[in-house]
């Protein structure tokens, strides 16, 4: 199991990504330096060159069609000081959120983020459950926690969140 908890505040000033985990998964891949920082954890596979290659693309596709494997990410562009936060292509790996007073609360366990806030039971997930035993939207089993969109991604750019 990867455990995580990543809170970005809207007014809290980051010096790091680092800085942004609650709790910390031992990380597998890091880059730093004067254009981006990307950390990337579970089972990233990437190219000698990667790190290279990725100067000249410092963005969330790039990183997702040149790191094989299931992994999560989160890459800091230093120009544009926009932050995107992501896993690997088809969302294997789940990536749960909550929006509460504009903080985004991110974790790969719906658990650990309900025990974090008070949350409820989602009847209408389960619901969907006894009918479908299916997940038809991206709800999960407590109310005020989402499950991001398969091929999708954070943008925090100035303080505002945007999946994409």
């Amino acid at each position: 199991m990867i455990d995580f908890i990543i809170e970005i505040q809207k007014e809290k000033i980051i010096n790091g990504l680092n800085d942004l985990f609650i709790i910390r998964p031992r990380i597998k891949l890091e880059i730093n330096n004067e254009l981006i920082e990307l950390l990337a954890w579970g089972d990233p596979i990437y190219l000698p060159d990667f790190e290279a290659r990725l100067r000249n693309n410092p963005n969330p596709e790039f990183v997702i069609k040149n790191i094989y494997g299931h992994y999560y990410f989160i890459l800091f562009n230093k120009k544009r000081r926009i932050f995107f936060i992501g896993n690997s292509l088809f969302s294997i790996l789940p990536l749960f959120y909550s929006i509460k007073d504009d903080n985004l609360t991110i974790s790969n366990s719906p658990i650990a983020l309900s025990e974090r806030e008070e949350f409820q039971i989602d009847k209408r997930f389960i619901l969907e459950q006894i009918l479908f035993n299916y997940q038809l939207f991206n709800f999960c089993c407590i109310k005020g926690i989402f499950l991001l969109p398969v091929n999708s991604y954070f943008s925090i750019i100035s303080g505002k969140t945007f999946i994409e």
